[in-house]
């Protein structure tokens, strides 16, 4: 493997920095308890336009401040502020291509350094974006549901991207991987479905669209949003309800949605064909449309992307 790329600046509470700078010191109270809480944002370079758009960047910030509230973090920056300084970091590494970024709030420094509780803890803010090419598994994935359940509302909310709930994740999805799987299916404790991984879950069964609700412990997913929108739009029904397993087993096709994985077809659930075994037709619609929106094509969803001048 060839060494890593890493862009050039970074921006680390109040400025930008040299990639090589930008580092935290090792009392850091997030790098001992994951107390902290991140987005992450795609951005897409248009060759035709040479232009760079950012996804849905406003309720991702939104969705950030809202995370903040759940851990006490106090986010200094608003939503203009933090478009404005993800548009300035993208220039200054004068991208041109599709990348990610992750903006990260966490807690600091504790008086004592050492203790878990969140009250007395200074708050810091920092951003890196990466280079980061188009998601692409058209043949679809493999998925297995995980022994690991996730994590409930009332342990950590996973409605929160709070980083130390990634622990929960990250179990899951070595399991699942180790076991020759994709990713991994979380249950809840009571066995219904709720997500998988970093990512939402939908099945479509008779025409529609069904995916867990939010108090199924998921993340309230903007793409999921978008998802749900764009079939509604086209004139599908859309259904947020509770599901078991055994539906994934018995739907005419399932997919998974995300800022990372964009959409992307399920084609086999714990070794059984989900359909023929092939992405399906409403699948494909849906990412065709969401591609359109993303390469700006698509002049409804305008409002949706928001451009690095």
């Amino acid at each position: 493997m060839g060494t890593p790329s890493f862009p050039k600046f970074a921006f680390l509470d109040g400025r930008v920095v040299r990639w090589e700078e930008a580092n935290v010191p090792l009392s850091t109270h997030a790098l001992h308890y994951g107390t902290g809480c991140y987005e992450g944002i795609r951005a897409y370079w248009n060759e035709e336009r040479k232009k760079m758009y950012i996804f849905r960047g406003k309720e991702h910030f939104q969705r950030l401040h809202r995370s903040c509230r759940i851990i006490f973090i106090n986010l200094e920056y608003n939503i203009k502020d933090l478009l404005s300084i993800t548009k300035d970091l993208i220039l200054k590494n004068q991208f041109q291509e599709n990348v990610y970024i992750r903006p990260v709030a966490y807690k600091k420094l504790h008086p004592n350094i050492i203790g878990a509780g969140l009250n007395g803890v200074s708050d810091g803010f920092f951003m890196i974006i990466l280079p980061f090419g188009i998601t692409n598994r058209p043949e679809g994935v493999h998925l297995g549901s995980s022994s690991w359940r996730r994590l409930k509302d009332t342990a950590i909310p996973p409605r929160g991207k709070i980083c130390g709930t990634y622990v929960n994740t990250g179990l899951a999805r070595t399991e699942a991987v180790l076991n020759g799987y994709h990713d991994a299916i979380f249950l809840t404790e009571e066995g219904y479905v709720s997500e998988v991984g970093t990512s939402n879950i939908v099945m479509v069964r008779d025409g529609t669209l069904i995916t867990p609700p939010p108090y199924m412990d998921i993340l309230e997913g903007i793409t999921l949003d978008t998802t749900l929108t764009i079939a509604k739009d086209i004139g599908l029904p859309v259904s947020m309800r509770p599901l078991h397993r055994s539906e994934l087993f018995v739907a005419e096709e399932v997919f998974i949605c995300g800022t990372v994985s964009e959409i992307v077809a399920v084609t086999r659930i714990d070794h059984r064909p989900i359909g023929d075994g092939k992405p399906g037709p409403i699948t494909k619609r849906i990412q065709d449309i969401f591609r359109q929106i993303v390469e700006v094509k698509e002049k409804k969803y305008i409002d949706w992307l928001e451009p690095v001048i």
